[in-house]
């Protein structure tokens, strides 16, 4: 059985605004086996990318983490210090944001900032850092690496500016590598070569991914197993191919059915219907049911558990029993 690299217990975090508490994450489960690719996907303002920030501990005022663990290698990262966490930052968890653009700094060439992370966390020499940069700008296939390494983000296409990312992201030989959104700003070709090279990447250095998504088809093509995301919750969790064969939860099978097959020419495009709460006031019970068409007076009483519907199965729905698979 495969060690959980990364385990989330109970995880809340809250936006304290002048218009009340926005409960952004609000107890969310989730687990990530060593070697392996989990996507977490969902509408967006369901808690994707504050989980992810969460986890490395990057949320900024006026958010904060509520309650909860995360567990990395038995570890729990919200009892470090500061300083500690910060040295683990990069080191042993690594980032990739949706937009490359703002998270390279504008003031220093490419080569300066992959860097940096070599000689804080892998105690190199200028020189081996120097050459262990153009080693990772070679594997991410980009060309003329050395003429690259000396040019700044703003004269790099988005593509490049993506790579460069994944490549100081991975240099530090990372167990975990959180992906939060990363081809948002890339045409359909250089979507898939970016999703292909992160994959071809993170097996070589033997890393973890979590990917943030709201694709699920994205999901598919790349992903180990999934967790699906509904407002502030994880409603579902599953290998890809049980997902996808067996979705248990209304809002799972919803996502599913709303992607579109070419090969259907007059399909009619499913929505789900209603929006994605305010979570400034969200739903009692079950935050899916006000737009869920199995839902029944107890869903609107009780939030649904996790649980186990199956091996490595689990879902948050009181309804789980019923057949609501994807058409």
């Amino acid at each position: 059985m495969t060690q959980d690299l990364l385990t989330v217990e109970e995880l809340r975090t809250y936006f304290y605004t002048e218009d009340g508490i926005v409960r952004a994450v609000d107890g969310v489960d989730l687990q990530i086996p060593s070697g392996s690719i989990v996507g977490l996907v969902g509408e967006s303002g369901s808690g994707k990318s504050v989980t992810a920030l969460s986890i490395v501990r990057l949320v900024e005022r006026p958010g904060k983490i509520v309650s909860g663990r995360v567990l990395f290698d038995g570890k729990d990262l919200l009892s470090l210090s500061e300083d500690e966490m910060r040295r683990f930052r990069g080191k042993e968890i690594s980032m990739v944001f949706q937009d490359p653009m703002t998270s390279l700094n504008p003031v220093y060439s490419i080569q300066d900032q992959m860097e940096e992370p070599l000689l804080l966390h892998r105690n190199m020499e200028r020189r081996q850092a120097r050459a262990e940069v153009l080693e990772m700008l070679r594997k991410v296939r980009i060309a003329d690496p050395e003429k690259v390494a000396r040019l700044y983000p703003h004269e790099l296409s988005g593509g490049m500016r993506q790579r460069v990312m994944i490549a100081m992201a991975l240099s530090c030989k990372p167990k975990l590598l959180i992906a939060d959104e990363p081809t948002t700003a890339l045409d359909v070709t250089l979507e898939a070569e970016i999703l292909d090279l992160m994959k071809t990447l993170v097996r070589e250095v033997g890393a973890s991914v979590l990917l943030i998504t709201h694709d699920i088809g994205i999901v598919a093509e790349t992903c180990d197993s999934a967790a699906v995301m509904y407002a502030g919750n994880v409603v579902e969790f599953a290998d890809v191919g049980e997902l996808f064969a067996n979705p248990r939860h209304p809002y799972t099978t919803a996502l599913l059915n709303s992607i579109v097959n070419p090969r259907r020419r007059k399909q009619r495009l499913a929505v789900i219907s209603g929006t994605v709460p305010n979570m400034l006031h969200p739903p009692e019970g079950c935050r899916f049911h006000p737009r869920c068409p199995f839902a029944t007076e107890k869903c609107a009483e009780a939030p649904g558990q996790l649980s186990l519907v199956g091996p490595g199965h689990s879902v948050a729905c009181s309804q789980h029993s019923r057949d609501v698979q994807a058409s």
